[in-house]
């Protein structure tokens, strides 16, 4: 089961960086629900329009993924949790930064978007799991090429080794 839920929230945070709507999805989950009801039973008046449109995204993929029920609730707060960890990490690292570099490096929303598609440090950091331990060799390698040129990358290599085959490339690395 946490090998199904860390696969499932990378493939999250992945649809949502790689969404039209990233930053109202973002948006929605940093203001969360309703602190007595939760993700789930929130009152729509809770939610502008935006949010309630970026709300509705995320749930019919969670619930795509086989979390429903309380699982539903669980899948959102990590979701939940990655982001707001994310940007805490990442406001301190721009209070540290040179205020004369790209105005884009002081934009929360533009440093998670491409700081988790590129996902280098998400990689490293993995890479220390015993969940990444226990890949298979195939995997491993893949992780190891993320963690030092990023996703795309690893996942243009991946391509490579299955022979451009995106079947055989899912069956090869999971």
């Amino acid at each position: 089961m946490e090998r199904k839920t860390q696969i499932d929230l990378d493939t999250l945070i992945c649809f949502i960086n790689t969404h039209e709507k990233c930053n109202s999805i973002k948006k929605m989950f940093k203001k969360g629900p309703d602190p007595k009801y939760g993700f789930m039973w929130t009152d729509n008046n809770w939610w502008t329009d935006e949010e309630s449109n970026a709300l509705r995204i995320i749930s019919n993929k969670v619930l795509s993924l086989d979390w429903d029920s309380s699982g539903y609730g669980f899948m959102m707060r990590l979701v939940q949790r990655t982001i707001l960890d994310f940007d805490s990490t990442n406001d301190s690292t721009n209070d540290s930064t040179n205020d004369s570099t790209n105005d884009s490096t002081n934009d929360s929303t533009n440093d998670f978007k491409s700081t988790t598609n590129d996902g280098r440090q998400f990689a490293q950091s993995y890479l220390k799991t015993s969940l990444a331990m226990d890949m298979d060799d195939n995997n491993k390698k893949a992780l190891k090429v993320a963690s030092e040129k990023g996703f795309n990358t690893a996942a243009t290599e991946m391509m490579k080794q299955a022979g451009g085959d995106y079947s055989r490339m899912r069956s090869m690395f999971g």
